[in-house]
C-alpha cells in the first residue's frame, strides 16, 4: 500500500474522515487517522491544534480543518493502522496512545495503553 504527502492546502481545505481515531503522541500532540471516503484512501492529520468534541471538528498545524463523520471506528482497522504505524516511522515517534475513548464517549472500542509502532 502506498503512502504520499498530503495534498497542499490551498487545494483540499477541508477533509472529512470516517471510521476515525484520535492518537496521542508521547509528545502530547494529537493526530486524527481514518478513511476519507470521497477518495477511497486513509490519512493521518498534522497535529490538532484546535479540537470541537461536540461538532466533531478539527484544525491542524497546516490550517486543514477535518471533520469526523459517524462515530469513531473499530481501533484495530489493518489499512489505517499500517498508515498511522508508517507515519510512525516516518516521523520517528516510538511511543503513542489512542486516546478516541478518553475524549469521545460513543467511541465504539475499549481503551489502550501506550503501544510503539513495532506492536
Amino acid at each position: 500500500m502506498p503512502i504520499w504527502p498530503a495534498r497542499p492546502l490551498s487545494e483540499a481545505p477541508e477533509v472529512i474522515l470516517e471510521c476515525w481515531r484520535i492518537m496521542q503522541t508521547v509528545s502530547g500532540e494529537l493526530h486524527l487517522i481514518g478513511a476519507r471516503p470521497e477518495r477511497g484512501t486513509h490519512r493521518v492529520s498534522s497535529a490538532v491544534v484546535e479540537i470541537d468534541i461536540a461538532k466533531r471538528v478539527a484544525i491542524t498545524r497546516s490550517g486543514r480543518r477535518y471533520v469526523l463523520v459517524g462515530g469513531a471506528g473499530p481501533n484495530e482497522h489493518d489499512a489505517r493502522s499500517y498508515v498511522w504505524l508508517a507515519w510512525c516511522r516516518s516521523n520517528r515517534v516510538i511511543e503513542f496512545r489512542d486516546i478516541t475513548n478518553d475524549l469521545i464517549s460513543d467511541a465504539d472500542v475499549s481503551r489502550q495503553s501506550p503501544r510503539t509502532p513495532h506492536q
